[in-house]
């Protein structure tokens, strides 16, 4: 996908049919001149799949995300190289070429990012961005080298026709989506859950100019939990908490506002929020909820309780697990199965039952990469917890390292090599392996990667800032260390309250590198 425009402050002209999964306020369109012509590039097309295309022409392809192009080929070339890009064994280097037919215009459903207009006033996107929604169907017109561009050239004509399976993908969305109370919230909480949070943000925030609801703030509330920006988080909850009075929606806030509480380690105020959740759910007698609330206070038993019981929290998330293996109708609840998987597998790892424990993280795993698209959060989770508990059983961390570098190559075959879950994977590999070298170079990539997206991932940028600084701290390059502790130190101060310990431990890291770097001069 390409970046996303940081220009974004308007709304969003959403073209769509009776069908459209999207839908949002929106402006006419101006008289189009058909056909329309839009570009994508990529440098790093996945030969296997460019194979696929080659194979296939007047085949159909179908997209599992967000389709990023323009309505410029010069930018699209940027992304494609250009120019300069070289074919390899693995990628090939790719413009595609897309074409809206006047026929297909009402059944075609995309966002024309430089159309958004509000208080009659418009706003260009730099890149001309054009954003075809999940599920797009496109046919293979044909595939060719370009010499002129030095590039291969994907021809395609976006279509109405589709595939059973991606019908039933939009059902499962449909259903997904279906008791969202605003519908014009409905974009942004698509872009949320698909990673597009830049987007999301502006979206939300233009939402806010229209319409201050509640359920606003509860998104722009999730989307900072999802970039770890805490501190912003529960200011947004706090507001959507002072305009509620619907029980339902008093106990959704106050699950999230438990969730920031446990993200910063203060326990007994996320398990406070998790009570005053549970009485409301108990109350509306709303099973679901209430098993999804028990498994918070599970998860931070061990933290907060004296009672804690390793066997009495096993016990529950079973049944809990059962419960949720038991609502068959649809969508299934994967990703609270995962979450209730994942707390099994760490209490049985408590009790070093690391067979069972990788069982279930084994399980948990599975379903993230049968349901969930690849590079999703879940995932990464996964694959850390299997690698925690592989380093628990292999004291040489052979077993844990050749997992995750198994992951890492399956992700960057996968996926543009400036995803974000590339970079998690390669600071996972830092961690476990012992060359100071080594690590240094790993985590400089990682960053390298962080700090190209449009927006910050907070709290794991500064673990990567503090990680290199441990690595000049080990080389006694303590000059550099302090530099990036406090690189690290200047984001925690945003993220965390001012008491926090986080930010008590990074201080002390730059204290005790001022100090050697004094003593070595």
């Amino acid at each position: 996908m390409y970046p996303l425009s940081k220009s974004i402050k308007n709304s969003l002209t959403v073209f769509r049919s009776e069908s459209a999964l999207i839908q949002c306020q929106c402006t006419q369109p101006e008289p189009l001149d058909f056909p329309l012509i839009f570009y994508r590039g990529e440098s790093h097309l996945p030969s296997q799949e460019f194979q696929y295309m080659q194979n296939n022409v007047g085949g159909l392809v179908s997209t599992n995300a967000f389709c990023s192009t323009s309505k410029s080929k010069d930018v699209a070339m940027i992304y494609a190289g250009g120019g300069e890009g070289k074919d390899s064994e693995e990628f090939k280097v790719v413009l595609f070429e897309i074409t809206v037919h006047k026929t297909q215009y009402k059944s075609v459903t995309f966002v024309d990012i430089e159309q958004c207009v509000i208080s009659n006033q418009s706003v260009c996107g730099s890149e001309q961005e054009i954003l075809f929604t999940i599920g797009s169907v496109f046919r293979i017109d044909g595939v060719e080298r370009d010499e002129d561009l030095k590039v291969w050239k994907i021809c395609m004509t976006a279509t109405d026709e589709t595939f059973p399976q991606l019908n039933e993908q939009i059902r499962l969305v449909k259903l997904r989506y279906e008791n969202e109370k605003n519908s014009n919230l409905l974009f942004g909480r698509y872009l949320i859950d698909n990673g597009h949070y830049a987007k999301a943000e502006a979206y939300f925030r233009l939402m806010l100019q229209i319409d201050e609801s509640p359920y606003v703030f509860d998104y722009l509330g999730n989307l900072y939990m999802c970039i770890t920006n805490w501190q912003e988080a529960q200011k947004k909850y706090e507001r959507a908490l002072q305009m509620k009075t619907d029980p339902r929606d008093l106990a959704v806030t106050y699950v999230s506002l438990g969730n920031y509480y446990r993200a910063i380690q203060q326990y007994d105020k996320a398990s406070e929020c998790y009570m005053k959740a549970l009485k409301y759910w108990n109350k509306e007698k709303d099973q679901i909820n209430i098993a999804i609330t028990q498994l918070n206070l599970i998860s931070i038993h061990s933290k907060c309780a004296n009672d804690y019981s390793v066997e009495e929290d096993i016990d529950s998330c079973l049944k809990i697990h059962d419960l949720l293996e038991q609502q068959i109708q649809e969508p299934r609840l994967y990703v609270e199965i995962i979450y209730c998987q994942n707390l099994l597998g760490e209490r049985y790892s408590t009790k070093v039952n690391y067979e069972k424990a990788e069982e279930f993280y084994l399980a948990a795993f599975e379903i993230t990469k049968q349901f969930l698209s690849i590079g999703n959060s879940y995932q990464i989770r996964c694959i850390r917890t299997l690698s925690n508990l592989y380093q628990k059983v292999d004291e040489n961390n052979m077993r844990a390292l050749s997992f995750c570098n198994e992951e890492l190559k399956i992700h960057e075959n996968r996926l543009p090599e400036n995803h974000l879950s590339i970079a998690h994977l390669l600071m996972l590999r830092a961690e476990l392996v012992t060359s100071v070298d080594d690590r240094f170079t790993l985590y400089e990539r990682a960053l390298s990667i962080i700090q190209c997206q449009d927006y910050i991932e907070y709290q794991t940028m500064a673990n990567c800032f503090l990680a290199i600084g441990d690595c000049y701290n080990k080389k006694d390059i303590y000059n550099k260390s302090v530099k990036y502790y406090r690189k690290a130190y200047d984001i925690q101060k945003k993220i965390y309250p001012p008491d926090h310990v986080a930010l008590l431990s990074t201080n002390n890291l730059i204290d005790s590198a001022e100090k050697d770097n004094i003593d070595t001069q």
